[in-house]
């Protein structure tokens, strides 16, 4: 795994029924199959997430709650759903799947210097991370990217449905 995941209540949220598919341990010992069934479902929601935040130029008064705090507990869900989802597809043997992980890769590489420039960095294989020395005082900055007109998030929306649709198990 190319990636780390901070697990918080809005990331096991996310992925609903499947909350125990966060921990690092069950995804070692679950199907590929239920990994991309798992991601896809939860990628969905946490791009609902973040279309469905407010976006302002408040900042938080207090350090441990607030709109954006609560913004940025959503955007790190999200990358760790769009991490996870990048790496189920890659390891999946469905030829499909495997067209799905390219495409999130070339999309975050299209969007590069729009992720950059609000501090989110990726490697060479795709995965997503927050700058460690981001500290997010407003989330105004995100709404083009992250908002409900965003281009990058609306593209990455059609990958979940895609990657749904080649999966062989029934849940």
């Amino acid at each position: 795994m190319g990636f780390s995941i901070t697990s918080n209540s809005v990331l096991r949220g996310t992925y609903g029924n499947y909350r125990n598919l966060v921990s690092k341990n069950d995804r070692e010992h679950a199907s590929n199959e239920m990994l991309s069934q798992a991601d896809s479902y939860a990628l969905k929601r946490a791009i609902k997430n973040l279309k469905s935040s407010i976006y302002t130029d408040k900042k938080d008064l207090t350090e441990s709650g607030g709109n954006v705090v609560n913004y940025t507990k959503k955007l790190k869900a999200f990358l760790d759903t769009y991490n996870n989802t990048l790496d189920s597809s890659k390891k999946s043997d469905n030829a499909d799947i495997k067209k799905a992980y390219k495409s999130m890769q070339g999309l975050v590489k299209k969007y590069k210097n729009e992720l950059e420039s609000l501090g989110i960095n990726y490697d060479k294989d795709g995965y997503m991370k927050m700058s460690s020395s981001l500290k997010i005082k407003t989330n105004e900055n995100y709404e083009n990217l992250f908002g409900k007109k965003s281009s990058f998030l609306s593209e990455l929306e059609k990958i979940p449905n895609k990657i749904k649709n080649h999966i062989n198990i029934v849940v």
